[in-house]
């Protein structure tokens, strides 16, 4: 299996919500924590999940998500915009 190298930077890291972020008690894991530091190195993050944006907000809001999320319609949702 060959591996695609690419000279670009990583600019920006998405990650899925439950069971990635949050356990099954729905509480933030201390893996959410390293996207702080991605932050000071230009890199952005943001989260892509089925739940319902009401169900993302509060995490978004609690990592200072200012980059664009994914839910499960696919469509775009900004964090600048929420409820």
């Amino acid at each position: 299996m060959s591996r695609c190298r690419s000279e670009e930077p990583v600019r920006l890291v998405v990650s899925d919500v439950d069971g990635t972020l949050v356990d099954k008690d729905k509480k933030l894991t201390p893996a959410s924590s390293p996207q702080s530091s991605g932050s000071a190195a230009g890199v952005g993050f943001t989260i892509i999940s089925a739940r319902p944006r009401s169900g993302m907000m509060p995490i978004a809001d609690t990592l200072a998500i200012d980059d664009p999320m994914v839910r499960s319609t696919a469509a775009p949702s900004s964090a600048a915009t929420a409820v």
